[in-house]
């Protein structure tokens, strides 16, 4: 039987903290079309938790 890889998606940070990516590209977006940027935390108001806080 042939083995087979696994990969993991982990897109509502379930598995690891994803803030600060998602911080970086939703400012990038902002500041190129001439929004405000937020800060971290006002993202984090925003998005969910990790899973050991929740």
């Amino acid at each position: 039987m042939a083995k087979r890889g696994v990969l993991f998606f982990d897109l509502d940070g379930t598995l690891a903290d994803s803030g600060a990516g998602i911080h970086a590209a939703l400012n990038e977006v902002f500041s190129t079309r001439g929004h405000e940027v937020l800060t971290l935390d006002e993202l984090h108001m925003v998005i969910g938790p990790p899973l050991e806080e929740s």
